[in-house]
């Protein structure tokens, strides 16, 4: 029997950033499964077909429903309520703590009254990971956006280089600082495509091979948007006082060989040592996770806790807690200022650390 669920709502905020995220076992005819939001008085407020798969990931094809995908849909509110229906039955019918529960009046949820899931703010989604048991926080992806790797990134290691998704913690990594160092924790992320698709700002950052210089990279490899590079270069120290800093990926598509990636889900992988550390990933000098507050509190609450149980300062740190970075860090603009500067100029000296 084909599973089917409610994989992540956003439903607070302009109708325009909200969406219904539903997962179901890959390949299932859905010409009978419905979307049906309803009004808080029990109404139809819309209903909606699933349309056509984003992304297929961990053997579920994932459908999103918000007002590009769905001629239909007209937001979600937070007195609203969603029910999903498959071939005329009702499979799960929830709404928000923010409201009463809803009581449907009309259509194939009529008599039933929603279950409430949790409650998210304005910048938020109810996410689920245990096939729509239940439902957690997820922090909106706009400050959840953490530096991290994408499978298929070869780390080097003493005994050569290892892909990314086969680092665990214990397993020693070269840093470019501090020699050996052994991973404390390694994080993971499944990135929908319903969150790329109602988030463009998030897709991974493609360095095609060589774009950094011969062999830098050495293959073509995907980082998130915030995952910073080292770069070295004259003009970093003429602007910004150190010849080597950090720039965030997405701060270097001036850049012809680096762009915006283009594909519908990804997973992000998070390398935690203990200190920021520069490492190297497919040949080019990179950065390690780099836990300060801001980002930790971006992060799900039950990999916060994972991470307070290892660095428990941070939990209660109102500073940087966890440590400078390895090298100066340039914010998104002085990065592409930087950026700019670089390739516009094309610099014939241009090398990498």
């Amino acid at each position: 029997m084909a599973e089917l669920y409610i994989s992540e709502l956003k439903y607070l905020g302009p109708p325009s950033q909200d969406f219904i995220e539903i997962a179901v076992t890959k390949d299932t005819d859905v010409s009978n499964i419905q979307v049906v939001v309803y009004n808080a008085d029990g109404t139809i407020r819309s209903v909606n077909s699933l349309g056509s798969v984003v992304s297929t990931l961990d053997g579920k094809d994932v459908y999103v429903i918000d007002l590009g995908t769905s001629a239909t849909f007209n937001g979600l509110g937070k007195g609203n309520a969603v029910a999903l229906v498959d071939d005329g039955a009702v499979t799960s019918f929830v709404s928000f703590n923010d409201r009463p529960p809803v009581t449907a009046t009309e259509g194939p949820a009529s008599g039933l009254t929603s279950t409430q899931i949790g409650q998210a703010g304005a910048n938020e989604s109810l996410e689920t990971n245990d096939g729509g048991a239940s439902y957690f926080t997820q922090i909106n992806p706009n400050s959840g956006i953490i530096p991290c790797f994408t499978p298929g990134t070869y780390i080097a290691t003493p005994t050569g280089d290892r892909l990314v998704e086969e680092l665990a913690a214990g397993d020693l990594v070269i840093t470019r600082d501090h020699g050996l160092q052994a991973i404390r924790w390694v994080g993971r992320k499944d990135i929908s495509g319903a969150r790329l698709h109602s988030n463009p700002q998030i897709h991974p950052i493609e360095i095609k091979k060589d774009a950094l210089g011969p062999e830098h990279p050495c293959r073509d490899m995907m980082v998130s948007p915030q995952h910073r590079i080292v770069i070295d270069d004259i003009q970093a120290s003429k602007m910004y006082g150190s010849r080597q800093v950090l720039v965030p990926a997405k701060s270097l598509t001036p850049n012809s060989g680096i762009t915006v990636a283009n594909i519908k889900q990804t997973t992000y992988i998070h390398i935690l040592f203990d200190h920021h550390e520069i490492i190297f990933a497919n040949g080019i000098a990179t950065e390690s996770f780099h836990p300060n507050k801001m980002i930790v509190n971006g992060l799900e609450r039950a990999i916060q806790e994972e991470i307070y149980q290892i660095f428990p300062n941070l939990r209660t740190s109102t500073t940087a807690g966890y440590g400078p970075t390895a090298l100066p860090a340039l914010s998104v603009t002085e990065g592409q200022l930087l950026a700019q500067t670089i390739w516009d100029n094309s610099q014939a000296d241009y090398h990498l650390a």
